[in-house]
């Protein structure tokens, strides 16, 4: 017989991936716009990616709290979204270069 998570466990899972993905939609616009000023003015935008880091560290922590609430497949899952939009930023923001 299967056990099925309680509703506590369930709604444990359920904030703290939307903490995740607040974080994460935070972050990626942030990040699209470090790339593409890196790559128009030639330098990094310190303050702008000092802040993505930091952003990045609270990602990384709620994405932990997901894993160890046992929603680890859901944490692969969106991290393999991240990086297909970082791959996309990446390839746009760099192609003629």
């Amino acid at each position: 017989m299967s056990r099925t998570p309680s509703v506590r466990v369930l709604l444990t899972r359920l904030r703290l991936r939307a903490q995740a993905l607040s974080l994460i939609t935070c972050m990626l616009p942030l990040y699209a716009l470090a790339e593409l000023s890196h790559a128009v003015r030639g330098t990094y935008w310190d303050q702008l990616e000092l802040y993505v880091d930091r952003l990045d560290d609270r990602c990384a922590v709620a994405e932990e709290a997901c894993v160890r609430a046992g929603d680890e497949p859901w944490v692969v899952r969106v991290g393999h979204v991240t990086d297909r939009v970082t791959d996309v930023v990446c390839q746009m923001v760099w192609r003629d270069r």
